[in-house]
């Protein structure tokens, strides 16, 4: 099995693959959702919010950077590459982040925090794509971790830290779950900002709460939100968020030299 094929069936992005390009969106807002209960994650985020105006959004901020890294052409992931060695950002974590657990600053090239950060989202993203179109095999789900490390773990310069297997994966992911997650009043404060529904590209309703089932409820928790309220959170932002149309998806198109030179 060539997962290099998996991968791009996976992460199609012709028109006739609304349903891949569904699934990846909201494989990216549970991600972003759990990340935000990662304090180095979710501290970065929260700054960037507070320094620049962005609200945290997983369209530009992480989905158009993974399916890049995952399904880019050579020249697009070199580009890539080359805006992950050159991540300089640091920054103190405010008093309330666990120190024992995460330390006093947070360091882009951190291995650790990437490592954790592709553990979220690869898992995430593998699990939306299985329930919203299609499921995968032993065999096949191995093979998309396998291509995920040669690709995006590659690119992050994460080595044997990519689990290239479907077991080694989950393990990492529930590991990061149960241990390695904190509630914080910014990473709860970017959560809101994420969902308000404000335009001008507010994330779709019915994603949102398709994303709110797949994320971990221990995730939630952290955040202060259980199951059912993160369905009423995304209740709350339906009357203004639009429908997943292409209009929507088209932030998930793999980024120019442009996008790629901003901060994530």
């Amino acid at each position: 099995m060539d997962p290099r094929n998996l991968l791009s069936d996976m992460y199609s992005t012709t028109p006739d693959a609304a349903a891949a390009q569904r699934a990846t969106l909201t494989g990216g807002i549970a991600a972003m959702v759990t990340l935000l209960a990662y304090p180095p994650a979710a501290h970065l985020l929260w700054l960037r919010w507070q320094q620049t105006g962005y609200r945290p959004d997983p369209r530009p901020q992480l989905m158009s950077r993974w399916v890049t890294a995952v399904t880019g052409s050579p020249p697009q992931q070199q580009a890539l590459r080359r805006l992950v060695a050159g991540d300089k950002r640091h920054a103190e974590f405010p008093p309330e982040v666990d120190r024992d657990r995460f330390g006093s600053r947070y360091q882009a090239g951190d291995p650790v925090h990437r490592a954790a950060a592709y553990a979220i989202v690869c898992t995430l993203m593998l699990a939306a794509q299985e329930r919203m179109y299609r499921q995968l095999d032993a065999a096949e789900r191995d093979a998309y971790c396998a291509g995920c490390a040669a690709t995006a773990g590659s690119v992050l310069g994460l080595g044997r830290r990519a689990p290239s297997d479907y077991a080694r994966l989950r393990a990492s992911y529930e590991t990061i779950v149960a241990t390695r997650l904190q509630g914080t009043s910014f990473g709860r404060a970017a959560l809101a900002a994420m969902l308000d529904g404000s335009p001008p590209t507010p994330l779709p309703a019915t994603l949102i709460r398709q994303a709110a089932q797949l994320a971990d409820d221990r995730a939630l928790r952290h955040l202060g939100l259980g199951e059912a309220p993160a369905r009423a959170a995304a209740h709350a932002v339906s009357s203004q968020a639009p429908s997943p149309d292409q209009s929507t998806l088209a932030h998930m198109e793999r980024p120019g030299p442009e996008e790629l030179s901003r901060p994530a």
